[in-house]
């Protein structure tokens, strides 16, 4: 959806492609559904092991292996065409290497390319790697209050209540925030986004209680519905980027 967004424009003229066009301005909406499958899987993964003596270990490690190698690749990449393409890093830069890039990004937007001097089509850009930052603080925060917890329905009102304040937060924002700033804080930053994630964790909650099958007979109605109301809503289209 999010690749369809940035790299499918064009489709214009006629009922259908107006259609598909329509469809593909939507496509932000895909780091949402990214945010909320990821807090779906890693709470099932945190509440299942919640009582495991390795809890914290087995899951940062879990977690390093499958992200860690293929981001800091990246970064290596850049490093070693450094000296070819003269990219002028800064140290704003730094941050995304402990995954910090999204408060950089906030604080200076232009750090979002590094630029080669050689010519602006070489220049590297790292926006994108704002979710995954995303996603790391809330993987270093969200095991600790699961496991402090560990009450299955304690955590549903947690996730509740941040879910609750997430949205309060980003009315604040849009009431006292200037427009130009909105993007750099709200979008890009785990306060303002964090439902997104809880809700995937409150439904894999859910799905472990006694009353799961019944939970899954009306999520299937809701995606059935949400099917068809999709392509028609009003919703404005963001400039956002793919997940990393």
């Amino acid at each position: 959806m999010v690749f369809a967004l940035h790299y499918g424009g064009g489709a214009h003229g006629g009922r259908l492609l107006n259609l598909v066009n329509t469809v593909r301005l939507h496509g932000w909406i895909g780091v949402d559904l990214f945010f909320t499958l990821s807090g779906f899987l890693i709470t099932g993964i945190l509440y299942d092991t919640s009582s495991d003596s390795h809890y914290f270990k087995r899951f940062f490690a879990r977690r390093s292996v499958r992200i860690f190698p293929i981001f800091y690749l990246i970064f290596c990449f850049f490093l070693l065409l450094t000296p070819i393409l003269h990219y002028q890093w800064q140290a704003g830069h730094l941050l995304f290497l402990l995954y910090l890039g999204n408060f950089s990004l906030a604080a200076d937007p232009s750090l979002e390319i590094i630029r080669s001097a050689n010519h602006p089509a070489f220049s590297a850009h790292l926006v994108h790697f704002w979710s995954l930052c995303v996603e790391e603080q809330f993987y270093l925060i969200w095991p600790i209050v699961v496991w402090l917890a560990k009450d299955r329905i304690r955590i549903i009102r947690i996730a509740t209540a941040l879910s609750v304040l997430a949205l309060l937060l980003r009315i604040v924002m849009v009431h006292f925030v200037q427009p130009t700033h909105l993007e750099a804080w709200m979008i890009h930053q785990l306060p303002f986004r964090m439902d997104a994630l809880l809700l995937g964790a409150i439904l894999a909650l859910l799905l472990r209680g006694k009353n799961a099958d019944q939970w899954q007979r009306r999520c299937r109605a809701v995606f059935l519905i949400s099917l068809i109301i999709f392509p028609a809503s009003p919703w404005p289209c963001p400039r956002s980027t793919p997940p990393g």
